[in-house]
């Protein structure tokens, strides 16, 4: 095998591993998160949460990317049939944040919603007397050359409105980036295979050549 023929397989190696590995870090760190507009609900098998919420302390990598009282933008799609047992779900921008908030005086993220959290699962962990509802997913840095995706979880518990003093109104969120890998990067079997397969090909034409 002579200097041409390695320096071709050293170049379609690299080819084909470009974009499996980033240099950016995963995400780690955390968020607490307090409801804004009281306009959530729960039973013992559902779930909706108010689209309005207010983020109170950032810490790890949070910490000096994300403003402090700036606003995370929660779906509010009613979820049914939760259970004690993990339920599946894929809801994309389950969570948002954050945005700018003038009544506050606060700030959003650059861009404004940085962050993007796909649930993928949720469990309902107690109903009564108040709700808590433990979640898991994959959170998205959609900056250029940020963060990896992440894999990500929370964990919201309805509690006692302040205002108001009436029960089950108000739920605090806890938010925690994990720092692991969120989503597959490496090549999958199949793209390894066609890969080598190419390889292969791409050599036996050499060798035909005069």
């Amino acid at each position: 095998m002579n200097i041409k023929t390695l320096r071709l397989i050293a170049t379609v190696a690299g080819l084909a591993f470009v974009g499996t590995t980033n240099a950016q870090s995963y995400l780690t760190g955390g968020l607490t998160i307090i409801e804004w507009g009281n306009g959530s609900s729960y039973t013992s098998s559902s779930l909706t949460l108010d689209p309005l919420n207010n983020l109170t302390v950032e810490s790890g990598d949070f910490s000096g990317i994300v403003p402090n009282r700036g606003d995370l933008t929660a779906d509010a799609t009613t979820l049914t049939g939760l259970s004690s047992s993990p339920t599946t779900e894929n809801i994309d921008q389950f969570f948002s944040f954050s945005s700018a908030d003038a009544g506050k005086n606060s700030l959003g993220t650059s861009p404004t919603n940085r962050f993007d959290f796909e649930l993928t699962s949720i469990t309902e962990t107690a109903s009564s007397p108040l709700g808590v509802f433990e979640g898991t997913g994959i959170l998205f840095d959609t900056s250029v050359g940020g963060f990896n995706p992440t894999a990500a979880e929370f964990t919201l518990s309805y509690s006692t409105d302040m205002n108001t003093s009436s029960a089950d109104s108000d739920y605090s969120l806890s938010f925690a980036a994990l720092g692991v890998q969120g989503v597959q990067s490496v090549p999958e079997p199949a793209t390894l295979s066609l890969f080598a397969t190419g390889l292969l090909g791409a050599l036996a034409i050499r060798r035909r050549k005069p």
